[in-house]
């Protein structure tokens, strides 16, 4: 009796899970207001968000054999929200605040899933299928890299008034993420913060703040207009 209850609790876990599996085969993804395009999940190839990103922004060119639609129908898959939602996590580079020699060819957004407010993420905009190791980049990329790592600790600091800012960077390719370039996670770290380090990374990790689309409307703002003075 007890083998047979165990046999029907395996077979309608594996029946659960099938049922799950047929259901995310399609996703349903809206690009903006008037649109809303359906497509079976399996036929998007894993890609560097980043990259994708770029492409779906108008920042780099397709890649090969694709368009700007492609990417964006990717990003928005992997991300769980529009174009639009999207496009206001960007910083820089916008239409507003154009590409320039100061801040260099990379791209500065808020986080897509912040642990806290003020979460950004800078990345190179010109990346390569090795480029996941910053030994991968030369002198001059990783100086203009680690200046514009600094303006943005700066900027937040201004804008936030953090006890610390945290700079860390975990990007690692792996067999789920084959593509997954270099990019440098910035956060502020409140007075009212009661752990440190490592452990408050862990913590925020596990119970993230909520961040609201006014508040992130505000840290966008503020953090362009700073760097816009530097």
């Amino acid at each position: 009796m007890e083998d047979y209850q165990a046999n029907s609790l395996v077979s309608a876990s594996y029946h659960l899970q099938e049922k799950t599996r047929r259901l995310t085969d399609y996703c349903f993804l809206k690009i903006n207001k008037a649109e809303i395009v359906e497509r079976p999940a399996r036929r998007f190839k894993l890609s560097c968000i980043g990259c994708d990103l770029s492409i779906a922004l108008g920042l780099k060119n397709p890649n090969k054999g694709e368009k700007m639609k492609d990417a964006q129908l990717r990003i928005c898959k992997h991300l769980g929200m529009g174009m639009e939602a999207i496009s206001r996590h960007i910083i820089y580079p916008t239409s507003s605040f154009p590409i320039n020699e100061r801040l260099g060819s990379f791209l500065l957004n808020h986080s897509f899933h912040p642990i806290v407010k003020g979460h950004l993420v800078v990345q190179p905009l010109s990346c390569s299928r090795s480029s996941d190791q910053i030994y991968d980049f030369d002198n001059k990329a990783v100086i203009s890299l680690l200046e514009l790592v600094r303006k943005t600790s700066k900027a937040l600091n201004e804008t936030l008034g953090p006890e610390r800012i945290y700079v860390w960077s975990f990007n690692e390719q792996d067999a789920s993420k084959p593509n997954w370039h270099l990019h440098i996670h910035v956060a502020p770290r409140s007075h009212f913060s009661k752990s440190r380090g490592p452990e408050w990374l862990y913590c925020k990790s596990k119970c993230p703040d909520k961040v609201k689309e006014p508040e992130l409307d505000t840290i966008v703002s503020d953090i362009r207009k700073v760097l816009l003075t530097f």
